[in-house]
């Protein structure tokens, strides 16, 4: 399947750079326009400067704000789409006269600085819903309203960047997406269903993240919130050290215990698979209440999650 997607203020987030670099470019050249809306990332909307005087402040500052980078996680996603089978066309408005005679060219460049993967790049584009008609595009990601009114027209399903100029947008063929985490979740649940097992990342420290390694850990604790409370055997779990994306453990919950204090965890399942060898229940539970004070532990209770690693 493919799927499209927007460059400025959709894989990028270009509001504060604009508002930015057009006052200081306000202040050296003598203008006093003022901010005329500082809401959107398009400088003839956001400058009462005129035409020409908007071309030359973008001549000027195109590869300062240009050469912005993705938006958090997008690159992460983009991937995983890659590794699903879709396809993925860059769809963008980004004319020609606006970079130097080649908007493609500069486009290209910039995913591959940022190594985003990409099919094909289209540039020029004044009329997406065409666009993506013309080029069979099944999904559709955009943040300006106009764009994606045309996209949803032509029978694309669209999603939109959630932005503050967007707040009070509404059309039911339009889906508002918070993030590149919560789009691939969208686009997952469409062409996927619902997911059989949910996904947990969990930080946790150097110590026990080498147990987990060594295989002298297969038991992790936790305070049974909200979110835990919901997990269930073949469900996955991501150990990172200290939220180091590079360093991470999968594995799958085989067993899940609650109780209302870790040492009855601990005594459940075993010290010597909790990570605690070389300590007395009573120390370990002792160490666990240095993350967590007795008022959690007492209001939500806690959860023991016994997992294999993937190898």
């Amino acid at each position: 399947m493919r799927i499209g997607i927007d460059v400025d203020g959709t894989l990028t987030n270009l509001v504060d750079r604009v508002i930015s670099y057009g006052q200081e470019y306000e202040i050296e050249n003598n203008l006093d326009a003022g901010v005329k809306n500082p809401l959107t990332d398009y400088y003839e909307n956001a400058f009462e400067w005129g035409s020409e005087v908007g071309k030359k402040f973008w001549r000027d500052n195109l590869k300062i704000i240009a050469n912005t980078s993705p938006r958090p996680l997008c690159k992460k996603y983009l991937d995983l789409f890659k590794k699903k089978g879709f396809e993925i066309y860059i769809v963008t408005a980004r004319k020609d006269e606006e970079f130097n005679g080649d908007a493609k060219s500069f486009t290209v460049k910039w995913l591959k600085k940022h190594k985003l993967p990409f099919d094909k790049v289209l540039t020029n584009c004044s009329n997406k819903g065409q666009v993506c008609k013309d080029n069979n595009i099944d999904f559709f990601l955009d943040d300006l309203p106009f764009n994606c009114d045309s996209t949803a027209s032509a029978g694309v399903k669209t999603f939109m960047m959630y932005n503050i100029m967007s707040e009070n947008y509404n059309n039911k063929d339009v889906t508002k997406v918070y993030s590149f985490v919560d789009f691939y979740s969208n686009i997952i649940k469409l062409t996927e269903g619902e997911p059989k097992f949910r996904t947990y990342i969990f930080t946790i420290d150097k110590k026990p993240f080498k147990r987990i390694k060594k295989g002298l850990k297969t038991v992790d604790f936790r305070i049974n919130d909200l979110r835990k409370n919901k997990i269930k055997v073949h469900d996955h779990v991501v150990f990172r050290e200290n939220q180091n994306a590079k360093k991470e453990i999968y594995g799958e919950v085989i067993e899940t215990k609650t109780a209302k204090t870790f040492a009855e965890i601990i005594k459940y399942f075993g010290k010597e698979n909790c990570g605690f060898q070389n300590k007395s229940i009573e120390e370990a539970d002792r160490i666990m209440h240095r993350f967590y004070s007795e008022e959690e532990i007492k209001n939500n209770g806690v959860v023991g999650i016994r997992f294999k690693i993937n190898e």
